[in-house]
């Protein structure tokens, strides 16, 4: 399934209130979703997250340049 930004939020508003089911709206209707515990809840929603908005990574060139000189012997 493909996460929207709107799922997040919906997701987020019900963490804050403490309520267990989740109305999602979107495009093709409505859709509702009863976890089992809050812990669930975050659970998903760090996946969700993590497909809506992945973590940016920097890669190195993994090029090494020695030094010489005092002190490096």
């Amino acid at each position: 399934m493909a996460y929207t930004q709107s799922d997040i939020d919906d997701l987020k508003r019900a963490i804050a209130t403490g309520a267990l089911r989740v109305e999602y709206t979107n495009e093709g209707g409505g859709k509702k979703t009863e976890f089992r515990s809050l812990q669930e809840m975050k659970e998903i929603l760090a996946d969700m997250e993590r497909e809506v908005n992945p973590p940016t990574t920097s890669v190195s060139s993994g090029i090494i340049y020695p030094q010489y000189g005092r002190g490096y012997l």
